[in-house]
């Protein structure tokens, strides 16, 4: 759920986007390679109302909009992202 805390401290195993098959492809995973967490916007990251078109700043935008988190970074294109909470 957005916002809630991890129960891993790390994951063996990341798999951003894939929809359907990014979760198919976790739980294969997970059974052989232990935790695993999908990073899944959806198509969320292509309907942003914001200027900024670079495809990986925008899958990071919708991901931590999605799930509450707030992104470190020094681009001052997503500092300036009204919708995402970001520090630096």
């Amino acid at each position: 759920m957005a916002g809630q805390p991890l129960q891993h401290e790390h994951f063996n195993v990341v798999i951003v986007g894939g929809g359907h098959n990014g979760l198919v492809a976790g739980a294969y995973l997970a059974k052989q390679a232990g935790p695993c967490w999908s990073l899944n916007a959806g198509t969320i990251w292509a309907e942003l109302e914001w200027p900024h078109r670079a495809p990986f700043d925008r899958m990071i935008a919708a991901q931590a909009i999605v799930e509450g988190f707030t992104v470190i970074t020094a681009d001052t294109a997503l500092h300036d992202f009204e919708l995402l909470q970001t520090v630096w």
